[in-house]
């Protein structure tokens, strides 16, 4: 059982896991001891196991049969992809067409709340098992780029429909205590000047999180 004295940061949660104030290079427990990172690194498509159902909710994925084998193991440590959509990836073989989050998988139009809602319920469980979850926005080698037109502007905005994407996710989301975020899975794969899209993807993460989750 950890103890929490006084808060490191005032404005993250109490035992949430934050970048160490006073030693940026490493995580700890808002007001408690360090974190240490131990766990799995796949599945990778863990939102998306199982069937597709008439609301966007996956049935017989065994998700939270996964958490529950986690649980107790001593890992700590989880990571999860939001899209893994085969079509905007330039690697084939990750994911199919409908690993996103968007209703009737069209990434143009709306966020599902359904699914969303069965992403919290996951989430919530991975918490209370002790699970801290790397949240990863986007795949290796995806290219919403190119392949979606999500460029940046003239003014380097990102476009409207990734800051829809991001800051809903964001504020759905950020309430957990045990999230860490993270711009894409390997964006070291990625051609620099694409980097620099990520790197406004991640002011706005910075600037819509007001608990000052950790940003990968």
């Amino acid at each position: 059982q950890l103890t929490y004295l006084g808060l490191d940061d005032p404005a993250a949660m109490s035992g949430q896991i934050i970048v160490d104030p006073t030693n940026p290079q490493w995580l700890k427990y808002n007001g408690g001891p360090r974190c240490f990172l131990f766990g799995a690194g796949n599945p990778e498509d863990f939102f998306f196991f199982g069937k597709r159902g008439p609301d966007g909710t996956r049935i017989g994925g065994k998700q939270s049969d996964m958490i529950k084998r986690l649980a107790g193991t001593g890992a700590n440590t989880f990571h999860v992809l939001a899209l893994r959509d085969s079509r905007y990836n330039i690697e084939p073989g990750n994911g199919t067409p409908d690993c996103n989050p968007f209703v009737d998988s069209d990434i143009s139009g709306k966020l599902d709340e359904d699914i969303l809602k069965q992403w919290e319920g996951w989430l919530s469980a991975m918490e209370a098992a002790g699970l801290n979850v790397l949240f990863n926005f986007y795949n290796d080698f995806d290219d919403y780029e190119e392949k979606a037109g999500w460029k940046l502007d003239a003014q380097g905005n990102l476009h409207p429909q990734e800051k829809y994407f991001i800051e809903t996710l964001v504020n759905t989301f950020k309430h957990h205590k045990n999230l860490i975020w993270a711009l894409e899975e390997s964006s070291n794969k990625l051609a620099r000047a694409k980097q620099q899209r990520l790197k406004k993807v991640a002011e706005l993460v910075a600037q819509t999180d007001n608990f000052h989750h950790p940003i990968a």
